[in-house]
């Protein structure tokens, strides 16, 4: 066998931490856009990732 019970656990965790549930991006995507203070209906072309994520973190309820 090349794995065992505790390495396709460990995985698993790993995973749900690497890519958190879609609530959870909207709710970090809401939050940047509220940061930025981008206008409603669209960001596409509006965002550049000028502003320092230390400073929005140290601002959010979020961790880099």
């Amino acid at each position: 066998m090349l794995y065992t019970q505790e390495d396709l656990q460990q995985m698993k965790a790993r995973l749900e931490l690497q890519f958190p549930d879609l609530e959870t991006i909207r709710d970090v995507f809401q939050s940047v856009v509220n940061y930025l203070q981008a206008p409603a209906g669209g960001v596409e072309g509006y965002i550049s990732i000028s502003t320092s994520m230390n400073s929005y973190s140290a601002s959010s309820s979020t961790s880099p």
